[in-house]
């Protein structure tokens, strides 16, 4: 990841874990103060569709936290089982584990912030966990605004967030849609328009944004989980955005 990097490991020789440890070259922008933050938000989660956290190691050279091993994210289970999977079915049923381990977050009132398929994890179709909760934040209100000098996930985030830095619950909920569309488009990058994001200036892609513009529908993808899925998903004004009670009603709906 942008932070940090992630090793197999074992757990007193019996349990293969993931060890998490924090890049030397991202010390000063990322601190131990802010590696202990992630460790103490994940160590109180408990859901089966979030990755555990089981421990942290003590004070060292290398900052690390512990967590559960799962085999793959979704950008690499999904491209190796393809001819095996029904998109039409399975996938929106996968994508409700994942987004049923996205309410109990909001329910606990922590918005996520860099949702992504590359941090939802798979042990098998039926298991969906997500992970990486660096960017993550309990949120009193309904937002978090960030520092400006902190890199965010500028293809993955919601509108607001680009203008003003503003995460909120609605915000996760377009990330999802986002990552719909990387399972649907087998991991391609969800790039709107070339340079959208040159220089950390977000203007034309904002712009572009307020205009109605949106990712194309993937192939793969069916008509109705564009249509009924992820443009709810991608509304400009958050207050019109789906929830995730809502993206779970559409999944049921989809999946039937």
């Amino acid at each position: 990841g942008h932070y940090g990097e992630v090793y197999k490991g074992w757990l007193r020789r019996k349990e293969r874990v993931a060890v998490k440890t924090l890049k030397p070259s991202m010390e000063k922008e990322f601190s131990m103060e802010d590696f202990e933050k992630e460790f103490r938000l994940m160590v109180k989660l408990e859901h089966k569709n979030i990755i555990r956290m089981i421990g942290q190691c003590p004070p060292s050279k290398k900052i690390a936290e512990v967590n559960y091993y799962s085999i793959a994210s979704f950008l690499r289970f999904y491209p190796l089982n393809g001819s095996t999977i029904t998109y039409t079915h399975s996938v929106p049923f996968t994508l409700s584990l994942h987004s049923q381990g996205m309410q109990y977050l909001h329910a606990n009132r922590i918005v996520h912030r860099d949702l992504a398929a590359r941090n939802v994890l798979v042990t098998k179709l039926t298991c969906m966990k997500i992970s990486d909760f660096g960017l993550s934040r309990y949120v009193e209100n309904d937002y978090y605004r960030a520092k400006k000098n902190r890199a965010i996930p500028a293809l993955w985030v919601a509108p607001e967030a680009l203008s003003d830095r503003k995460f909120t619950f609605k915000g996760d909920v377009w990330s999802y849609a986002i990552t719909v569309w990387e399972v649907y488009s087998f991991g391609a990058v969800p790039e709107l328009i070339p340079d959208g994001i040159k220089g950390g200036d977000f203007t034309k892609l904002v712009c572009e944004l307020h205009d109605g513009r949106r990712l194309k529908r993937p192939e793969r993808c069916p008509a109705k989980v564009y249509a009924e899925l992820l443009m709810p998903c991608w509304k400009y004004d958050e207050e019109q955005r789906f929830n995730f009670d809502d993206v779970m009603k559409a999944l049921e709906k989809l999946s039937g």
